[in-house]
């Protein structure tokens, strides 16, 4: 059985892991592969309209140049560089949680008289 790894839960593509030939419907593909689609290449996992935004690790990766049906090989004949910002999402830092711990400060205090930087003797 054929393989696909889908990175993200909401990405609209997954990547072949091996070369997929057309009809085949590999291990987490809900649908058969249009067309041959080569190995590290992407396949659509659902119909994506015209125009629409497409995802890949969760992150925009382009615009639909025309309708791609479920199951075909998507690459540069059919997807295009998202140009513009009401969607785009790629490079966006995720604000923090808040049960993340602060980040440690870079700052170095000076040496205590108590402490063991301090009280320590040169050799």
């Amino acid at each position: 059985m054929t393989r696909v790894l889908i990175l993200n839960p909401a990405d609209d593509v997954a990547v072949a892991l091996e070369d997929l030939a057309a009809g085949a419907t590999p291990d987490g593909l809900a649908v058969p592969v249009r067309d041959d689609v080569a190995a590290g290449h992407k396949v659509a996992r659902h119909a994506i309209a015209g125009g629409a935004i497409v995802r890949k690790y969760g992150q925009v990766i382009g615009r639909a140049r025309a309708a791609i049906p479920a199951g075909a090989h998507v690459h540069t004949h059919n997807l295009a560089m998202a140009d513009d910002s009401r969607d785009a999402e790629i490079g966006a830092t995720p604000a923090p949680s808040r049960s993340s711990p602060a980040p440690p400060s870079r700052a170095m205090s000076a040496p205590t008289a108590g402490s063991a930087r301090a009280t320590t003797s040169a050799c």
